[in-house]
Order: C-alpha cells, then structure tokens, then sequence
C-alpha cells in the first residue's frame, strides 16, 4: 500500500510494526472495526445533529441575502479555489484524493460551535450547514468526478456507487432527525423523551468518534499513518482552511454585509464536513487504506480547530476591547440586510401608532352623537362638518 507521500512503506512504519509482538492479523482487524466504529459514529452523530435542528430556524424569510450567497460560495465557488490551491502544492496519491474530497466537502457542524463562539449569527451557520449537507448529495459527486479529470485520479478514484453511499450515510440519518421533528411535531425543548434520546445518540456517537481514535492510536502501524498524515502536507492544509476561511470574509464584506455576517461566513465557508469525508473513504476503501485516509482527515480537523478557534476568540476579544455588542451587531445586520422584513414591522407598527392617543389630544377633543354616529372632533386642529 501507497503510504500518503506516495512510496512504499518505509522504514519508519516497518519500525513500528517491528515494536510489537502482536501478530499483524490483529492490527488488521483493529484496522477493520476501526472502520466500522467511524461509520457508526458518522450514522448517530448526523442523527443527533438532525433531532437538534431548529427547524424555525431554517426559513429564509428572516435572513435572505447572507445564507443564499453563503450556500452558492460553498458549493460553487470554494471548490475551485481550493482546487487551485492543491495544484499549487502538487500533491500525489493520497493526499490529493482526500484533499480533493475536502474541497468539494459542504460545510461542518464546528461552524456552528465557532459562529457561537465568536458572537456571529447562529441561525445562518444553522441554514447554511443543514441545506449543503442536503444538497452535497447532488453536487459532491458532480466535483469529484470534476477533480478526478483535472488531477488525473483514475488510479484513486472512487466508484459512484460507493460515493452515493457514503453520502447517504451522511445525508440520510440527518433527514431522518429533522423528520422525526416536522411530523412527531417534538422537539428537544419541548420533549423530555425526546431530548434524552438526543443526548444519548449524541453521547453514544461521540464515544464511537473517541473509541475509533484511541484503537488508532493504540495500532503502532495506524499511529504511524497518523504522524504520515500530519506531516505529509501540512502547508497544504493550513493554507486550505485559511484560505477557504478568508473567501467566506471576502464575500462578506464585497457584498457589504454587518460585521456579524463576516464572521459567519468566514467560519461557514472555511469549516469543511469531515464526517462526509470520512463516511466516503469508509465505504469506498479496505481498511488498511483508510487507516492512512482517517490519518490525513484527523490532520485537516486537527489544523481546522488550531486555526479557527483561536480566530474565534481574537473576535471576541476585540468585541471587548472595541466595546462592540453581538447582540447590537445582529440588530443592525437584521435592519441591514432584510429592509422587506423591517417594512412589514413597520407596518405593523402604524396601526398602533395611529390608534395611540397623548394626553394633549384627548384634552382637545370631543365626541358628538348624531344621527346615530359617534364622530370625534377635534377643535385643536380640524373642523369637522355635522
């Protein structure tokens, strides 16, 4: 097998096999559950993600402009610019077919944590992340079979069997959630059962994700293929979660959003969904070869979180520091970029005002009876003709 820098295996993974006095057909099969924990952590960790979706949150009747041009930068135009990126580095092997698959990734759930976090709009992130998710099962094929023609992956390539599948895995226990929400008309807030089989599918999932991680850690060959992966390529992944983060904030702020918005987008477009990722390799390769894929994606999550996080606090600090509110931020964005939403408010508010009445007014009117009409006059200002 091919490790990710392309050559045999060398003398640094024969030196980890050799450490040990496990025979090699345990690793193998550490290697195989190892396989199916991730695609059972992906199973219940999408379905929790879809019993936790605000399904109010998800009308585009409130925010209009940000999410619909932040859905189009990320399934459009990000892929391609990362494309450029990974033609920069000249990648081979492995790393380009996992690169390539990040790059036609649609967005994670980390923006969400990194929106909230850095004081953006949480309900954008949430629209955002859920409508790619869905709609990835439509284009992530079509890029993947755009990047196997421009990079030449025909030796790598995936079925497009196995890359529906692997979207399935993904896209399918996320429907099921938030169709569990719209007819059972439950919700985490509003149902004890409800929230509970939430957290425990959650919790349940995130221990598979922590298992799968130990038992690679624990594999000498599959911590090798861990270091392999971290170390293969790391400007390459910093540079594409940078440079996809820095897109988003372009956009933003070409389309003149709020500030708030700019954060959004930036996390949103920047944040890529490695469970996606991992559910594609999953089905589509044995499981030694996805020992090194699982390295190489751990790699670009790791780098994600090094990089975002500490962006995401730098945010909060200079709110601090500047004295800027989130909450005072998210009122001008809403005033900002939704004026149809503002004029029905205003609408609404007119009737109010036309009814109020100041104490100055009622001093100076009166009212007449008259022919079975009651009509308020006003002597202060207008004479009215009985």
């Amino acid at each position: 097998l091919p490790t990710p820098r392309g050559s045999p295996y060398s003398s640094f993974f024969l030196a980890a096999s050799s450490r040990t006095m496990v025979a090699q057909e345990t690793w193998v099969t550490l290697d195989n559950a190892n396989r199916s924990i991730i695609l059972t952590f992906t199973v219940l960790y999408m379905l929790a993600n879809g019993c936790q979706v605000d399904l109010e949150q998800m009308s585009f009747r409130k925010h209009k402009k940000p999410p619909c041009l932040a859905i189009v930068v990320q399934l459009m135009l990000n892929p391609l610019v990362l494309f450029g990126v990974i033609s920069a580095f000249q990648l081979k092997d492995m790393p380009l077919l996992v690169t390539s698959l990040i790059a036609v990734a649609p967005g994670g759930n980390l923006s969400q944590l990194l929106t909230q976090a850095a004081g953006g709009t949480l309900e954008i992130s949430v629209m955002c992340t859920t409508t790619t998710t869905l709609l990835s099962l439509a284009t992530f094929p079509a890029w993947v079979k755009i990047a196997e023609r421009i990079f030449d992956m025909e030796d790598v390539a995936f079925s497009f069997g196995s890359i529906i599948a692997g979207i399935l895995l993904v896209v399918v226990p996320l429907a099921i959630g938030m169709a569990i929400q719209k007819f059972c008309k439950v919700t985490i807030h509003t149902n004890t059962c409800f929230r509970r089989f939430t957290s425990v599918t959650l919790a349940f999932g995130l221990l598979c994700g922590f298992i799968a991680f130990s038992m690679q850690l624990i594999n000498p060959i599959g911590r090798a293929r861990l270091i392999s992966g971290v170390t293969a390529s790391p400007g390459t992944l910093a540079c594409m979660n940078l440079t996809s983060g820095l897109l988003g904030y372009i956009v933003s702020v070409a389309a003149r959003f709020p500030t708030v918005y700019h954060r959004t987008m930036m996390f949103e477009i920047g944040i890529q969904n490695m469970a996606l990722v991992s559910a594609v390799g999953g089905v589509s390769l044995d499981a030694a070869s996805f020992s090194v894929f699982l390295g190489l994606t751990s790699a670009y999550t790791w780098t994600q979180a090094l990089i975002f996080f500490p962006i995401a606090g730098g945010f909060r600090l200079s709110d601090r520091f500047f004295k800027v509110r989130s909450a005072a931020a998210g009122m001008e964005a809403r005033n900002t970029s939704d004026p149809e939403m503002c004029a029905e408010e205003e609408t609404e508010k007119k009737p109010e005002a036309d009814q109020a009445v100041t104490p100055a007014d009622a001093s100076i009117s009166s009212t007449t009876v008259s022919s079975g009409a009651i009509q308020k006059l006003d002597t202060g200002t207008r004479v009215v003709e009985l």
